[in-house]
């Protein structure tokens, strides 16, 4: 029997189990299907100027509108087309528009100002509004990083993307994808707050955001995100999308919603932004949040088959309607208002309205109506925003229990039946109709049928926060805890304009709302926003002293700010020893705090049994025997337990310290924070050494004596017992020793006028008289388990960061007890690792007072945790206060861990915001107007000049400098010996590698040295165009081989490339008398030179030209000890320097040489088919040219060129000689006689210099070097056309980047341009500067755009044609460039000095060859400067100033498209090779201005 009862019980038992396991399954189902949804914070930005949910509750209120014209000044085109040059509307429209939408703050949101332009305004307004409202839910922002918060936002507005249309090629850049698309609307959000739950763009045009509050409340109830931000976002700005409308007939004449009345007759468009913060009820009520209002329930259906895609279907309406309220589980009846989507249109509010009707008619009369409005009438139809404009109005009228009225209603409209309708139009505000909950249904229908409602009721009113576990621990703690009697108040920003903005809100809200709670502002706001750089801290005790502390922060901030300050300082927690104790030293502390109190508490668990005294009694003053705080046995006790519950208080509120030093009893203190031993551990030390050394209290003591420990040591040769037991600063020690000497000493200092101050309580720690205690405190110490320490600690032994394991071991402890401690060492160990808050952990503030006598950083900040008067605990508060302004992180949650959870509304965060927009034609025309009617920008129509010439100037070589070393590689045998022999004497010691090999351990392994390559003639049995192949293979595999070394061995760092050819150029005089120079393929070399130059400045290639057959060491050795280290370019002839200098076009040489283009020539342009090709052939046309000839290495169909005009398409590989034979064969037997030839022939990839092979440099040579010279040779033997032109590309001239290869080939096409007249015959070589292309992603011409290149319309470049051809030059270079953009981008150099005009940008504080000499706080500052001003043109800042000198690279905008610009940028400038991570390794200015810094020769550490 009793086995059968025991049975039945199990089973029972096993039933009920499941039974509750079933009931809280259905308990979680129910509540995932219907559980309310909190709205916990709202955030918008909508017509009529409403940017703050209060500011819109009065604007609603009071019945006013934001419907107008276009912002005057907006900077939008909307009655222009593009296209055709006219307009698409008849004029500017009208709507609810808001001001400066073109404005942003993109370095808040770390977006670059390069990036923001390519932005949507609806991301960026997403990105701002979404802040707000998490601001106005009192939670930071940045505290949901990594959470599982989701975002769910409609946006159905085009307009961006149809201003993107009009870009030009060169303006289109990677940023786009995601700055145009909706995804990026909720994905950016997601990104720059870090959040990981669900993320989406919703589109169902009219209705997407209240679809998107529908799926936010579905995944906050499965669980999918805690948190959600939900709203919707549009912005009209493209007449594009306004004209298709208007063609709809969907706008109002009027630009008004005049909904449900008579003359409705389209809607208003209007713009604008809401978010919403959403919580499970539950979860808002756990955190104490305030609830605006909660979402019961909510339905999505579709109209399905109506009249037309666009046509509302009345019965899905009632049918959603319906459904929403039964997944509330509310019944009409239960609704009193409802927020219509109600646009103002003839057959949409009839539609609604019957809809309306249909669900409220049997719950509803004329007598007990449901109120009906819209918002639209307002502020107009915000399209993808308007759902949650709905949702916010209502929500605000329920939590003030206000109808709003609704405007526009005049006479009602015939369409809608009114007679006993159950419902009625508010035109005037009221109250909320009845007493109960306040409940209303939100409407929103989207134009393509997906139809949305949301039911809504007010906030609770009654009911109490549901306790948790966690809420009753601290609900035990309040009972304990006394309020504090002041509070600390934090504001703080990104930048120092919008701080003093915010300060100047918080005053004025002070003076709005007197009646709110100091404790609840502070709290609020330390806890409620994220903390940023500038900051403003301090502790306030009323609403008036919050005021005056207000003005007066808001004063300090008017004034400059402070420089110099590194990146977060780092924290030191000093721990004190005997002497400053008193009774009541924590009383304040304990009543105030419950984690200061819980750690006192747990002490005196720890230590009442081995003392018979709880130290927590001298704490709070509770002890009833004088003097007993004095004494050894309980006063190391009560001073351990409070310094250990003070870091544990400090610990608690983030604050955490990144090494720890103590002085004498307080390095047990240190050491028990950092984790070496347990408390109980530490407890039995600590109450051992009291206990002990309270035996010595009668034999010795010690004393605070204020002067160097040097100069008292000569005085204690007579003391035996006495010794310095502690240096604690350059002009303070203590002594220690026996009682009768301490005395005499004491008076001698005295007499001396010396200060001596004995420490009350004090044993004769650390000196031999502790020998005694030795024994029996070692025994104590053998039964202590030491652990490695979680934090460094500084050893009061030898003044340094105590190494692992070495202040776990008894003996350690031993000779603590017994050996003076270094306490002046430990204070300069802190500071060597830096700028500190050091914090005291003691009852006084005499230790930091020592510990500045020592430290030499002004920078430091110094902060205590209490003091002998200080009952109201006030000091830890300004001291966390402190710690704040300086930078310390601080954790404002736990520091409010025993206060009520009361959030309250404060300013939301005033936004830097500045204007961005698509760099259209449009808007270039635009800003140009708007710039000259400011009159702001003198001279900003000037005309870059468009033809350029280079020119060789003499010039005397500098003066030597100093000693260097160079490596030569290939130099000719007898010059090599000569400069062998000769270079030591100048101070240059020259050596020659035997190879690679050797030259590689050279630089490795050696001092640094420059590096000198020769270029070596070809061989001697080879000809013509044979001769110039053979020529670039020889040299080419060598010099790729030698790149290959150099970037192996980190070539750079001071150390330069030269580069030396003989015969390149043709100087002045150079042509003798035997018939123009022979053709040299060394001419590529310079080419390629400068490309490798714009990518590896590190390398500081230069470039030297010596007349052919030289024999002379004297230019070599010269150039090499010069001090003109700018002079990038030379040449050396007969004894004299020549330098390379560009300058705008001269006056026309030769005006008597007009080219005739005739009808009866033949024209050949090769490449004729290619982008410049086929333009000048088309100008060749239109100039009177008749007979085309275009060769094409792959052929093609002949292009239609005009009337009369024969074109002839030829295939040809021009660096073919059959190929170019055939041709000039069959020009001639056909009896055609060339007038012009035209080469625009090009090939190759644009690759880094150190990626090409000489595969790669052969096809581009195969086009430019061998193919122009075949047509020279074939035109020079039977054809004398009037003009050859040589098609080449400016990297030729200034060197482009990703270009060498191509640039090798046209740098021989100025060459041979060269050669030809100096013979007598035509030619003219065009350095052209990029034509903007067809193909947008072309790499060099962003990469000139960037630069300050502007791309030249392929229509006017073509139109240059016939002047440059009259013009009797040789060599041009043809392009629009911003010199003093350009060459702020480049190493100096002398080339460009005709050309700049701006010198602040290119030389003075941001030129590296101004930096201070010599190492020091000057230059580090200046290289930081630099630094930042490089980064601000990368990312389009104004200037270096608008860049913190410790700013974070990602937080300014840096991603990976711009990184390399970064990195190449500052190796450009400084001349360094950087490691292609460096940014991200070294990802703060202030790291990589350092890094750059040990890479820069100084005087003290020179390079060669």
């Amino acid at each position: 029997m009793a086995q059968t009862s025991e049975g039945t019980q199990e089973e029972l038992a096993a039933a009920l189990s499941e039974l509750r396991s079933k009931e809280e399954q259905l308990a979680g189902l129910l509540c995932e299907k219907y559980e309310p949804v909190a709205v916990v914070g709202m955030g918008l930005r909508c017509p009529g100027g409403n940017d703050d949910v209060d500011a819109f509750a009065d604007f609603l209120r009071e019945g006013r509108s934001g419907i107008g014209p276009l912002p005057a000044g907006e900077r939008r085109e909307m009655t222009h087309d593009a296209d055709s040059g006219a307009g698409l509307l008849d004029g500017p429209p009208r709507g609810g528009f808001i001001e400066g939408v073109d404005q942003f703050d993109a370095a808040f949101f770390s977006v670059s100002p390069k990036e923001a332009p390519y932005v949507a305004p609806q991301q960026r307004l997403a990105l701002e509004t979404a802040w707000k409202a998490l601001e106005h839910a009192g939670i930071d922002p940045l505290a949901l990083r990594h959470s599982d918060s989701g975002v769910f936002m409609g946006v159905t507005s085009l307009d961006y993307i149809f201003e993107a249309t009009d870009l030009a090629a060169a303006d289109l850049t990677p940023y786009l994808a995601p700055g145009l698309t909706h995804s990026g609307v909720s994905g950016r959000l997601s990104y720059v707050l870090g959040l990981r739950g669900p993320s989406m763009s919703i589109d169902t045009t009219c209705s997407s955001s209240l679809v998107a509050a529908h799926l936010a409340v579905q995944a906050l109830r499965a669980g999918e995100c805690g948190i959600a931000l939900v709203g919707g976002v549009n912005v009209i700005h493209n007449a594009r999308s306004q004209a298709v409308l208007a063609l709809g007939g969907m706008l109002s004449s009027d630009g008004q919603c005049k909904t449900f009345d008579e003359a409705a007759d389209g809607y208003a468009r209007a713009e604008g932004c809401g978010v919403l913060v959403l919580k499970k009820l539950g979860d808002a009520r756990r955190d104490g949040d305030t609830v605006h209002a909660v979402i019961r329930g909510s339905a999505v259906r579709q109209d399905g088959e109506s009249a037309g895609l666009t046509a509302p279907n009345g019965a899905a309406q009632e049918e959603v309607m319906r459904a929403a309220l039964t997944r509330s589980r509310l019944a009409p009846g239960d609704i009193q208002y409802v927020e219509a989507h109600g646009t103002g249109t003839a057959l949409g509010d009839p539609t609604e309205t019957d809809a309306i009707t249909g669900v409220f008619g049997a719950s509803h009369s004329g007598s007990d109506p449901v109120l009906v409005g819209s918002l639209k009438t307002n502020i107009g139809h915000m399209e993808g925003a308007a759902g949650v404009g709905g949702l916010i109005k209502t929500i605000l009228q329920l939590r003030e229990r206000t109808v709003y009225p609704h405007l526009n209603l005049t006479t009602p409209s015939p369409f809608i039946v009114w007679d006993d309708a159950p419902f009625a139009v508010p035109t005037e505000a009221g109250p909320w109709p009845g007493d109960g909950a306040g409940r209303a249904l939100v409407n929103s229908f989207g134009v393509t049928g997906t139809i949305a409602s949301v039911v809504l009721e007010g906030p609770p009113r009654d009911r109490a926060p549901e306790a948790t576990a966690a809420d009753a621990d601290t609900v035990t703690a309040r009972t304990v805890t006394e309020a504090p009697s002041s509070d600390v108040i934090t504001l703080s920003a990104k930048s120092r304009t919008s701080l003093r903005r915010l300060v100047e809100r918080h005053l004025e809200h002070l003076e709005r709302c007197p009646e709110v709670p100091v404790a609840d502002l502070c709290r609020t706001s330390n806890t409620g926003r994220a903390h940023f750089r500038h900051r403003v801290a301090d502790v306030v005790h009323d609403r008036d002293d919050l005021a005056r502390t207000l003005r007066k922060r808001l004063a300090d901030l008017g004034s400059a700010e402070p420089g110099g300050r590194s990146a977060t300082p780092k924290v030191a927690y000093l721990f004190s020893g005997t002497g400053t104790q008193y009774a009541g030293m924590g009383g304040a502390l304990y009543r105030q705090y419950s984690v200061f109190r819980d750690a006192i508490d747990a002490c005196d668990r720890v230590f009442t049994p081995l003392t018979g005294l709880p130290p927590g009694a001298l704490i709070r003053g509770e002890d009833e025997v004088p003097g007993r705080v004095h004494e050894a046995r309980h006063l190391q006790p009560a001073l351990f337990s409070l310094e250990y519950a003070m870091a544990r208080l400090w610990l608690s509120w983030g604050v955490r310290p990144s090494v720890l030093v103590g002085h004498s009893l307080g390095e047990y203190a240190a050491a028990a924070t950092a984790g070496l031993f347990s408390l109980e551990d530490a407890a039995r030390l600590v109450a051992a050494r009291g206990r002990l050394s309270g035996r010595l209290q009668g034999k010795g003591g010690m004393a605070a004596v204020g002067a160097r420990a040097a100069d008292v040591e000569p005085l204690l040769e007579r003391y035996p017992d006495l010794t310095v037991g502690a240096v604690n600063g350059p002009a303070q020690c203590l002594l220690t020793g026996g009682t009768a000497s301490l005395a005499d000493a004491g008076e001698r200092l005295a007499q001396r006028g010396v200060k001596v101050t004995p420490l009350r309580g004090a044993a004769p720690y650390h000196c031999d008289l502790m020998s005694e205690i030795a024994d029996e405190f070692r025994a104590e110490l053998a039964t202590v388990e030491f652990r490695t320490p979680t934090m460094a600690v500084v050893s009061n032994l030898t003044g340094r960061v105590a190494r692992t394991g070495e202040m776990g071991t008894p003996d350690y402890w031993i000779r603590h007890l017994l050996e003076p401690v270094q306490f002046e060492a430990c204070v300069q160990a802190v500071e060597r690792r830096g700028r500190h808050v050091f914090v005291e952990m003691g009852p006084s503030t005499a230790l930091v007072s020592l510990a500045r006598t020592t430290a030499t950083d002004q920078e430091h900040v110094w902060l205590s945790s209490t003091f002998r008067d200080d009952s109201t605990g006030d000091m830890i508060r300004r001291s966390l206060a402190g710690a704040y302004r300086a930078g310390v992180p601080v954790s404002w949650t736990s520091y409010h861990r025993d206060a009520p959870r009361t959030r309250v509304q404060l300013p939301t965060y005033p936004f830097d915001r500045k204007p961005y927009w698509l760099p259209t034609p449009q808007r270039r025309q635009a800003e140009a107007a708007w710039a000259a009617e400011r009159n702001s920008r003198p001279g900003a129509d000037a005309v870059l000049p468009l033809l350029h010439e280079q020119h060789w100037v003499a010039q005397a070589v500098g003066e030597p400098d100093g000693k260097r070393g160079v490596l030569l590689l290939g130099a000719p045998g007898e010059l090599r010996s000569r400069v062998v022999d000769h270079a030591l004497r100048a101070g240059v010691e020259a050596s020659c590698p035997a190879g690679l090999d050797e030259l590689a351990v050279a630089l490795r392994d050696g001092p640094p040295r420059d590096v000198v390559w020769f270029w070596r003639p070809a061989p001697e049995d080879t000809t013509g165009v044979e001769r110039l192949r053979a020529e670039c293979a020889l040299n080419y595999g060598e010099l790729l081989a030698l790149l290959d070394v150099l970037e192996r061995e980190r070539f750079g760092n001071g150390r330069r490339l030269w580069l030396v050819t003989e015969g390149a150029h043709i100087l002045p005089g150079d042509p003798g008398t035997d018939g123009p120079p022979a053709v040299s393929a060394a001419a590529t070399l310079w080419g390629f030179a400068r490309g490798l130059a714009a990518e590896r400045p590190a390398y500081r290639v230069k470039l030297m030209d010596l007349q052919s057959g030289a024999e002379s060491a004297r230019p070599l050795i010269d150039e090499w000890s010069s001090t003109q280290d700018t002079e990038l370019e030379v040449a050396h002839r007969d004894g004299r320097r020549w330098v390379r200098r560009l300058r705008p076009a001269g006056p026309v040489p030769d005006q008597d040489r007009p080219i005739e283009i005739r009808p009866d020539r033949t024209y050949v342009v090769a490449g004729g088919l290619g982008t410049v090709g086929l333009h000048l052939a088309r100008r060749l046309a239109a100039l009177g040219a008749r007979d085309l000839l275009l060769l094409s290495r792959t052929g093609g169909e002949a292009p239609e060129l005009g009337d009369g005009v024969t074109v002839t398409v030829r295939r040809c590989d021009i660096g073919s000689a059959p190929d170019v034979d055939r041709i000039f064969t069959e020009l001639a037997d056909t009896g055609r006689t060339v007038g012009g030839v035209v080469h625009a022939a090009a090939e190759g990839a644009h690759l880094p210099a150190t990626e090409h092979t000489w595969h790669h440099l052969d096809a581009v040579f195969t086009a430019k070097v061998y193919g122009a010279y075949l047509l020279h040779e074939a035109t020079a033997r039977s054809h004398r056309p009037d003009f050859f032109l040589l098609c080449s590309t400016a990297g030729a001239t200034i060197g482009s980047a990703l270009a060498a290869g191509p640039s090798a080939g046209d740098a021989f096409l100025s060459h041979l341009a060269a050669l030809r007249a100096c013979a007598g015959l035509p030619a003219l070589t065009v350095d052209w500067g990029p034509w903007a292309p067809r193909d947008p992603g072309t790499t060099p011409v962003r990469n000139w755009a960037a630069q300050g290149i502007v791309p030249l319309d392929a229509t006017e470049a073509a139109g240059l044609f016939p002047g440059l051809l009259d013009a009797g030059r040789t060599h041009v270079l043809a392009g629009r460039c911003d010199w003093d953009r350009f060459v702020s981008h480049r190493p100096t150099n002398a080339l460009f000095d005709e050309l700049v005009t701006d010198r602040a940008t290119t030389g003075g504080s941001g030129d590296p060859g101004a930096l201070p000499k010599t190492p020091g706080p000057a230059r580090t500052a200046a290289i930081n400067t630099i630094v930042r001003g490089r980064i601000a043109d990368v990312l389009r800042f104004g200037d270096a100033d608008d860049l913190d000198p410790d700013a974070e690279l990602a937080v300014l905008g840096m991603d990976s498209l711009n990184a390399v610009d970064i990195r190449n940028t500052l190796e450009a400038t400084f001349r360094v090779t950087l490691p292609t991570s460096v940014v991200f390794e070294q990802p703060r200015v202030d790291l990589l201005s350092a890094y750059i810094e040990t890479l820069l020769p100084t005087e003290t550490a020179p390079l060669p």
